[in-house]
């Protein structure tokens, strides 16, 4: 039945696996539609795009379906498109031959060399140049793929997992995403809702990362009461990632004891969910500073009533860089 597999997905896993998959497991209506689609693409070699807020759990849903598919005993590999330097990207994903530039002293093995029979998981997809998107393109299309440097193409037989937390198909209307990459990924779409969207799941979710980090640190597997109503009250805007943080820093203060108010960051203990200075610093960095990035520019053009010209130079860069901002973090003149 239906049901079993979704069931198997979310609650069957070993503990080794149900600590590193707690994000995606739940019994939400939401929760359970992106189970039900995980469940059916499993046995196919579709490719599928996962979209989502970031630290909404989009990598774990990419993880499980390799995990229950026939390409399980193959690798995994995770390309961080937005975090690869623009020079580095053809390197980073088909790798290079030895003197193709001036630090090429070796030849080196591309991320869609390494996938080879296994998963390529192109995180923030939406973040790759339009250059880099007609390379890629036609890797996913051809399976194949040229080396910097060589003159012969490489075979690859990977299945490719995108994800986003940009909206790709207004990125397609303002001429930022192929419209032919878009429709190439887009086979078979997934949206992983975020964390104040299904609430419900969080004692599930809880109980899971409590009981990794008992089984992996001797630390505490329970919570008051008190604690849990304070959690299922925050919006929590760094969604899994953001409560994975919080119940790992209250394990390391409470030890043995069960997470109490106490133990929680002050954000989270008052029930607010703006993003403050602690739940930015429990932030990887990256997130952290694509947060601060969006609020700036977003008060910017609040300050000066959606005037752009105006709004760069009183945050003292130039008009084009702060239209870069703007397109990057998806905010419009309104803020």
């Amino acid at each position: 039945m239906e049901t079993d597999r979704i069931d198997y997905i979310s609650l069957k896993l070993d503990m080794h696996q149900r600590s590193g998959f707690a994000g995606i497991a739940g019994r939400s209506p939401a929760m359970q539609e992106t189970l039900r689609l995980i469940g059916k693409v499993t046995a196919t070699d579709s490719t599928v795009l996962v979209t989502g807020e970031r630290g909404s759990g989009k990598e774990l849903v990419a993880r499980v379906i390799h995990e229950k598919s026939s390409r399980a005993d193959f690798p995994f590999v995770v390309a961080h498109c937005g975090t690869i330097p623009y020079d580095l990207v053809e390197s980073e994903l088909f790798g290079h031959m030895r003197g193709a530039f001036t630090s090429a002293y070796e030849r080196k093995q591309g991320l869609f060399q390494i996938a080879d029979g296994g998963t390529i998981f192109l995180d923030e997809i939406c973040e790759l140049s339009p250059f880099h998107q007609v390379k890629l393109l036609r890797v996913l299309e051809a399976g194949m793929m040229r080396p910097v440097g060589s003159v012969e193409d490489v075979k690859v037989d990977v299945r490719a997992i995108a994800a986003s937390h940009r909206d790709l198909a207004g990125m397609v209307k303002d001429g930022s995403f192929r419209e032919d990459l878009f429709f190439r990924v887009n086979v078979f779409p997934i949206h992983v809702p975020p964390l104040r969207e299904r609430r419900e799941d969080l004692p599930v979710i809880v109980s899971e990362l409590l009981a990794g980090s008992s089984a992996d640190g001797g630390r505490t597997a329970a919570i008051t009461p008190e604690a849990l109503e304070l959690l299922m009250q925050y919006e929590w805007p760094g969604n899994v990632r953001e409560l994975e943080n919080v119940i790992e820093r209250a394990t390391i203060l409470c030890g043995s004891d069960p997470v109490t108010p106490a133990s929680l960051p002050q954000a989270v203990a008052a029930g607010n969910a703006a993003a403050g200075p602690t739940s930015m610093f429990d932030q990887p960095f990256r997130d952290a500073r694509a947060e601060f990035e969006r609020q700036y520019i977003r008060r910017s053009l609040r300050t000066t009533g959606g005037n752009v010209t105006q709004a760069a130079a009183l945050s003292g860069m130039s008009r084009a860089h702060f239209y870069e901002l703007l397109k990057k973090h998806s905010v419009t003149r309104e803020g």
